[in-house]
């Protein structure tokens, strides 16, 4: 991929993240929660982390923000991710609700892997933590 239509991919992304935090901070902003409402947002939190500190989940959920993606295309992204541990998460994160599976029914059928809109609420939640990361240890 060019470097050009790298930047503006990127460009777009961030976009849209930004317009997505805007959003999501103004409507938290005008909610007032109560002691059992927090707590319950807490036990959601928690849950998610769960899922994505699995090996690899996180990972997979940024790249499939990025765009659809087929089976060998996630592993060919994913270096030194195994077959069988791909086909875990995959599994993993279709079950919690984050990725969708579709069959294409073209020769051959091809399995196709998107994000969901909880994945993608989840994935764009994620930008501040690799922003930060990388603001902390810049690899230069």
């Amino acid at each position: 991929m060019p470097q050009s239509t790298l930047n503006e991919e990127v460009a777009k992304i961030t976009e849209n993240y930004i317009n997505a935090l805007t959003d999501t901070v103004n409507s938290y902003s005008e909610v007032k929660l109560s002691l059992s409402e927090i707590q319950k947002e807490i036990t959601e939190i928690n849950k998610v982390f769960n899922y994505l500190s699995k090996k690899w989940a996180f990972e997979i959920l940024v790249l499939l923000y990025m765009r659809i993606l087929k089976f060998n295309e996630l592993k060919n992204l994913l270096i030194g991710i195994s077959s069988r541990t791909l086909t875990d998460r995959l599994r993993m994160l279709e079950a919690a609700g984050f990725i969708s599976r579709n069959i294409v029914n073209e020769a051959p059928v091809r399995i196709e892997y998107s994000l969901t809109e909880k994945g993608r609420r989840t994935a764009i939640s994620c930008y501040p933590l690799i922003y930060q990361s990388k603001r902390n240890n810049p690899l230069k």
